[in-house]
């Protein structure tokens, strides 16, 4: 049933952590055209990175830093090294199909800026 939301499409993980969530769709939906599994936090991208190597997870996952309030810009999506390489700002920016996220809304304040991430990033 959710193979609509995922299957051919462009997906990205709003505050990945370890990317559990990222790379099951990966695993379950291997027809999907690009996933990218986001967190604002170093560590936890080191961690993400790391879990999608073990589980080698498809050339189309990548691993890229992102704070809420914020959009990814329209760069080539490199996998994310320990240095903790990032794209700069652009003002073009990626859009995404299907957005996913578990586990975020935990602080209330951080509910306006996850909801701007959201809505300028999809399509």
């Amino acid at each position: 049933k959710l193979e609509s939301y995922f299957s051919g499409k462009l997906v990205m993980e709003l505050g990945s952590g370890t990317g559990l969530a990222g790379i099951a769709v990966d695993k379950v939906y291997p027809s999907i055209q690009s996933m990218v599994l986001t967190d604002a936090s170093d560590s936890a991208l080191a961690l993400c990175q790391r879990n999608c190597d073990n589980n080698q997870v498809s050339a189309k996952a990548h691993v890229r830093k992102l704070c809420w309030g914020d959009t990814l810009a329209l760069c080539p999506a490199t996998k994310m090294e320990t240095g903790g390489e990032t794209c700069g700002t652009s003002e073009t920016t990626e859009s995404f199909d299907t957005i996913i996220a578990t586990d975020v809304l935990y602080d209330i304040n951080m509910w306006k800026p996850i909801l701007e991430t959201v809505t300028r990033s999809l399509k």
